[in-house]
């Protein structure tokens, strides 16, 4: 395997051919994706363990989703075990990645923390914060809150690659992260790009009623794999 160079706007035929693999099969991409948030909303709701647990799971999901349109170009109906297929061909693996990603969104909040980012809700309950107080508490701050969302962003970007590359070809989640971090660094433009795109079309999904979610979930979903396709090809064997 080794990472190639793609076109600057490579993310358009990402987008383009992740619609095609959603509409073969829209209802089955529908009900796995519309699973998968409903299982990390409630994952979620669990005290003091649910949001970790949650993080560290999204890299099995999409890696699910990975192999999920794997089977459906070899001409196999998506079923809704995909969704956990991930986790039984490198669930370990997977959740390590996922503990990765937890470890960066944690040092972003510490970091923020000790700029004093949150210091406007000491004291503050949490029936106490309507947006009228948030708004104040944050004014001001727009600046660390661009920071942090950019560090978040890199941090996506790093790992983006990391959960098709176990789900293709298991292997230690270090190795995983290396070939995503060296597919970042080749392809640093095309996937900017890719990213101001998603994020577009994620602001038009929010209108009307959020409804648009619906279709950018597995779009979204669906693009970690037409993106792994496009940039990793089988050529060479990793070092």
């Amino acid at each position: 395997m080794q990472v190639i160079d793609v076109a600057p706007t490579a993310g358009v035929r990402w987008i383009r051919e992740a619609w095609t693999l959603f509409r073969a099969q829209p209802l089955a991409w529908l009900s796995i994706t519309s699973a998968w948030v409903m299982i990390s909303f409630f994952m979620m709701l669990i005290p003091f363990v649910g949001a970790p647990a949650a993080t560290m799971a999204q890299p099995g999901f999409f890696a699910g989703f990975v192999l999920a349109c794997r089977d459906q170009e070899m001409g196999k109906p998506i079923m809704f075990a995909h969704l956990f297929a991930g986790f039984k061909v490198s669930g370990r693996t997977l959740i390590q990645i996922g503990g990765v990603s937890l470890l960066a969104e944690l040092l972003v909040l510490m970091a923020l923390n000790a700029a004093g980012f949150f210091d406007g809700l000491t004291g503050k309950k949490l029936a106490d914060l309507t947006p009228e107080v948030l708004a104040t508490a944050f004014d001001g701050k727009q600046a660390m809150w661009f920071s942090a969302l950019v560090a978040l962003i890199a941090v996506k970007g790093l790992l983006w690659f990391s959960a098709a590359l176990t789900a293709h070809q298991p292997m230690p989640a270090s190795h995983a992260i290396r070939w995503s971090f060296f597919a970042l660094i080749g392809n640093v433009v095309p996937l900017v790009f890719f990213a101001i795109m998603l994020f577009m079309l994620l602001m038009l999904a929010t209108l009307p009623w959020l409804l648009g979610l619906l279709i950018f979930l597995p779009i979204y979903a669906i693009t970690h794999y037409t993106s792994f396709k496009a940039v990793f090809v089988p050529n060479a064997s990793p070092s």
